[in-house]
């Protein structure tokens, strides 16, 4: 597997926060924040029997390493006995070729998308862009249950350009996390580059993304974007969160 990009991320354990590197999804279990179980890989646990708290921290781990794929993307998902959360190794096989796909393309054609010498805050508008002039949404994945799941993660995108909301959201982040960035700019040369964190944000009717800004999350919808291209819809403020249809947000930071 090519390893092409590092994602900076903070792995919350109980109040205090951590940071930590990974590697698209293989940096997650070299790091041990998923470990082989008989039945598949298990999440690292930091919430005891709180499945609901310990599926988050999966999510967000999930969200570091691989920004084109995460749980929304799996059949199904399990808890252990002491309220870890399990995937199957097929899953885990699943995550891991769709993250390499997305890797590949990504790194051929990554500087076509969002050149050399690019502001570093033009970063999500230009992917925003990017994802909204390649998109179509495909309505007919509305109450077929099989082909929306088809559509959890950015290769669709890349691939067919079409999906559903969360198909823009993957392709966005996958984006977003990729651009090296170095004094203020995209720089591809860079020695030690940063790059933005992007987080795959959704409730029960809607998924959209998140990208941290100095410490501040903001949010894009790039689904919505692309009805009718209003900017308000890109770098809504968190007061955003609680009108209108984003309410209830699945994913905590």
């Amino acid at each position: 597997m090519k390893l092409r990009r590092f994602f900076q991320s903070l792995m919350t354990v109980v109040a205090m926060t951590t940071a930590m590197t990974l590697t698209s999804f293989a940096g997650i279990k070299d790091a041990g924040f998923l470990t082989s179980d008989k039945n598949g890989y298990v999440f690292k646990s930091i919430s005891g029997s709180d499945i609901s708290g310990n599926y988050v921290q999966a999510e967000k781990v999930l969200n570091t390493a691989c920004p084109a794929v995460g749980m929304t993307t799996l059949d199904k998902v399990y808890s252990t006995d002491t309220g870890s959360i399990l995937i199957s190794a097929e899953s885990a096989e699943k995550l891991d070729a769709i993250q390499n796909q997305v890797d590949s393309w990504i790194a051929d054609n990554i500087r076509n998308i969002v050149p050399q010498g690019t502001p570093a805050a033009d970063i999500p508008y230009v992917a925003a862009n990017w994802v909204a002039d390649r998109m179509s949404y495909d309505r007919a994945a509305i109450g077929d249950s099989e082909l929306a799941r088809s559509y959890q993660s950015a290769l669709r995108c890349f691939t067919d350009g079409k999906g559903i909301c969360a198909t823009y959201s993957y392709a966005f982040n996958s984006i977003v996390s990729a651009v090296p960035v170095a004094n203020g700019i995209v720089d591809y040369n860079a020695s030690n580059p940063s790059y933005l964190a992007a987080r795959f944000v959704y409730n029960n009717d809607h998924a959209w993304s998140a990208v941290n800004d100095n410490g501040i999350w903001r949010y894009y919808d790039v689904c919505n974007y692309d009805a009718n291209r209003n900017v308000s819809y890109l770098n809504m403020s968190p007061d955003t969160m609680n009108a209108g249809g984003y309410g209830n947000i699945k994913v905590a930071f």
